[in-house]
């Protein structure tokens, strides 16, 4: 695999686990307020 590969490949996946971090976070986030509302 040539290098340009793998750090495309790397750069792309820490884009996408930051993005997913994201979204867990902001989901948590809405979760607890809903659940909150409720209560």
């Amino acid at each position: 695999m040539p290098i340009e590969v793998a750090n495309t490949i790397s750069s792309v996946g820490i884009f996408f686990a930051g993005l997913g971090l994201l979204l867990l976070s902001f989901g948590l986030f809405w979760f607890v307020s809903i659940y909150s509302k409720n209560k």
